[in-house]
């Protein structure tokens, strides 16, 4: 996506500039642009131009100023902007361009300038790319921003606006209720990021429609303590239900919403599915997704699809939505509790953690912490909790220890699981975690089992520590009892789900070691019946995805154990260099050399592991280390 862009003066907007600021992060963050494109007068240009320097592999920054440099520091940056100016502009000339049209001063060189950036924005685009406009004004203020608009849609190039006016706080309430993370799509048998769909979709329609939202995997009160989901799922002027992979928690939600309010509720779902819940009769909005992800042209219909409903989510509606209104007034008993000022403080507070944690800014959580103020201890600790896991999600290990310790202290009785999880993850995660930090994390995650043994993640992490635990191991006696004890924490997950081929490929793994190494006939037998399962379930995923590197990988270590174990006709070797030639990201092809290397040090043979990793590096046209 390429984005033309331009914005009112410093001087013309009465908003918190700091908070615009943080709301163009956001979307930024969110679409991903290759490229943006515009001038860099103060106020929204140099926002946006900040906003793009800023993002880590951000896009490339094309500034085309109507005047020459100097004329246009001068007439279009106020004297507190220009050390940012000239900071951005020599940022920009080291990643991008500076094209000064060198016209006279005026409304005229600004039209043309308009007319500049949106020739310059569709000559980049390519690939399926498509050109957008963001302004940074309020509906129908600021000329030149207004005629980029205009301009943009005579070339059918759509718009995305932030209202600088705005008080986010006080605008309509919008609860998203969707899957998150990757999940399998059992109706058309595809793995989807489900994370797309919030990104490229919902995040920017919303913040076109200047809404306060919240999505629902921001709650981190799964399990008992509900009260803030429930909170927004009854107070939220719209709930938007995205019904992707039939997700049970997005079925709950809906159905808990449906017997709340009868009216204002939206489904979203991907082109090439049927509703789940016998929920084909009500209003829809359908969008386009597949295995790649959401195309900018998906994107695109989907944001004009979604507006009207989105322009109307503060108004009043008289037709019902609901089923259950169909059969029960649902008005007549559902109350809704009136919320207090302390609520609306925290209310606030949680929103600002949720932008933090859209842009992965981790000092700007702590900074949200620290404003808090005295709020009571129950609304402290959920914005800590809150904090804590977005700490963790963006590496902030230590950072996020010192929040959570003081949650999971409190809560014996495990009421919010997901703190406890993620407090686990920022024990063992870091790479100079000892074993001491390993057994604190397996306490910490074996009180989860006891108290919420459904919770989805538990079982994974005890095998992942396990795993961890054996390179601190000197000896084979004093690996075993972790090779165990990962074997039946993957084997659980594994059984629940024969799809989850990395589980599966792990079990096999520690079945082929237990043999081989420690003469266990029957983990040999178990990973002997499970390797054939494994290989179905991995390549049904490369077919549906060629591109999909770790099914390939998956396929590659079945090829080695099945070697190992003398069953393989299939050339180990060829199948590591077919993984290799998808040319994986760095970090993932590290990974698999990692779990060579480790199985090495378990007392694999390792010749055979050292034709793998020459197969994987020459598939990926990397050089065998020596």
């Amino acid at each position: 996506m390429i984005l033309a862009f331009a914005g009112r003066r410093a001087q013309s907007i009465t908003g918190d500039l700091e908070v615009v600021a943080l709301r163009i992060r956001r979307l930024l963050t969110a679409l991903a642009p290759t490229a943006v494109v515009g001038a860099a007068a103060d106020g929204g240009d140099l926002l946006i131009l900040e906003a793009a320097l800023g993002m880590t592999d951000g896009p490339e920054v094309h500034v085309i100023l109507p005047t020459a440099q100097d004329v246009f520091r001068e007439q279009s940056v106020e004297a507190a902007w220009r050390d940012r100016f000239d900071s951005v502009i020599d940022q920009v000339r080291r990643r991008g361009t500076v094209e000064p049209l060198g016209l006279p001063d005026g409304s005229e060189a600004y039209r043309r300038a308009n007319t500049a950036f949106l020739d310059r924005a569709s000559e980049l685009a390519d690939n399926g790319e498509r050109a957008v406009v963001l302004v940074i004004a309020r509906e129908g203020e600021g000329a030149m921003a207004q005629h980029l608009v205009d301009n943009g849609r005579l070339r059918s190039i759509p718009s995305l606006r932030i209202d600088p006016e705005v008080t986010i706080t006080q605008q309509p309430r919008v609860f998203v209720a969707t899957p998150y993370g990757t999940k399998l799509d059992p109706q058309r048998k595809i793995d989807v990021d489900c994370n797309l769909v919030y990104r490229r979709i919902l995040l920017p329609a919303l913040e076109n429609a200047q809404l306060h939202y919240r999505r629902a995997d921001e709650e981190i009160d799964s399990g008992v303590v509900l009260q803030p989901m429930i909170d927004w799922l009854a107070n939220a002027d719209l709930v938007i239900g995205d019904l992707q992979t039939a997700n049970f928690n997005v079925g709950w939600e809906l159905g808990l919403r449906h017997m709340i309010r009868a009216r204002r509720t939206l489904l979203i779902r991907p082109a090439g599915t049927l509703p789940p819940f016998d929920l084909n009769a009500l209003r829809h909005v359908v969008y386009r997704q597949d295995e790649r992800g959401v195309s900018d042209d998906a994107a695109v219909e989907a944001w004009a699809a979604l507006a009207p409903y989105l322009q109307a989510a503060g108004e009043d509606s008289t037709a019902s939505d609901s089923p259950v209104d169909a059969v029960m007034d649902v008005a007549q008993w559902a109350v809704v509790r009136r919320r207090t000022a302390g609520h609306e403080q925290w209310d606030a507070l949680r929103q600002q953690l949720a932008l933090a944690r859209d842009i992965a800014d981790g000092d700007l959580m702590l900074e949200v912490l620290q404003s808090a103020g005295s709020l009571d201890e129950e609304m402290m600790q959920l914005l800590r909790a809150e904090a804590g896991v977005g700490l963790v999600r963006l590496g902030r290990y230590e950072d996020a220890l010192a929040l959570l310790r003081e949650v999971v202290d409190s809560d014996r009785d495990v009421l919010r699981p997901d703190a406890h999880v993620y407090y686990a993850l920022a024990l063992y995660r870091p790479q100079n975690a000892d074993l001491e930090a390993y057994d604190a994390a397996r306490t910490v995650l074996n009180r989860v089992l006891v108290k919420r043994p459904a919770h989805p993640e538990v079982r994974a992490m005890l095998g992942a520590i396990a795993k961890r635990r054996l390179r601190l191991h000197d000896s084979a006696q004093e690996r075993e009892p972790d090779l165990r004890l990962a074997m039946d924490s993957y084997r659980t997950d594994y059984e629940r789900n024969l799809n989850a081929y990395y589980e599966g490929i792990n079990v096999a793994a520690i079945g082929v070691v237990l043999e081989l190494v420690y003469g266990d006939e029957d983990a040999g037998r178990r990973a002997r019946e499970l390797l054939p399962a494994v290989r179905v379930a991995a390549t049904l995923a490369l077919r549906a995805n060629p591109g999909d590197y770790w099914a390939a990988a998956t396929l590659a270590e079945c090829a080695l154990h099945e070697s190992l174990l003398g069953l393989g006709q299939r050339s180990m070797a060829d199948a590591y260099h077919a993984a290799g030639a998808l040319r994986p990201p760095p970090g993932d092809l590290d990974s698999t050399q990692f779990q060579l290397g480790f199985l090495e040090l378990l007392g694999l043979p390792p010749g055979p592991l050292a034709q793998a990793r020459a197969g994987l590096l020459a598939g990926a046209g990397r050089t065998q280390p020596t």
